[in-house]
């Protein structure tokens, strides 16, 4: 899969969001995200797509990926801190049952 197509998913995840599209977007990132190179972006916004519909095993394992690829060589950037939230968040809402 291309960079250009990642990104392309990426941008349809985002545009999806905001209109509530959410299905056709979580399918073609999630049938694009298991590519030898992907973008941690792509995995977070896959992440809040499948936190937002529920599924909040498959969000963790999404974040968790992102996270590992980001590890700590972007810092700065919102969606590595928004990432380490949410993830602990669900951790905690998922497994204290």
């Amino acid at each position: 899969m291309s960079l250009c197509f990642r990104s392309s998913l990426s941008h349809l995840s985002e545009k999806n969001e905001a209109s509530g599209v959410s299905d056709l977007a979580s399918r073609e990132l999630d049938e694009g995200v298991d590519r030898p190179i992907i973008h941690p972006l792509s995995r977070y916004r896959l992440a809040k797509l499948y936190e937002e519909t529920g599924q909040k095993e498959k969000a963790i394992e999404q974040y968790a990926k992102a996270l590992e690829t980001w590890k700590t060589s972007e810092e700065g950037l919102f969606e590595v801190g928004d990432t380490r939230e949410r993830l602990e968040s669900l951790k905690a809402e998922t497994f204290k049952k």
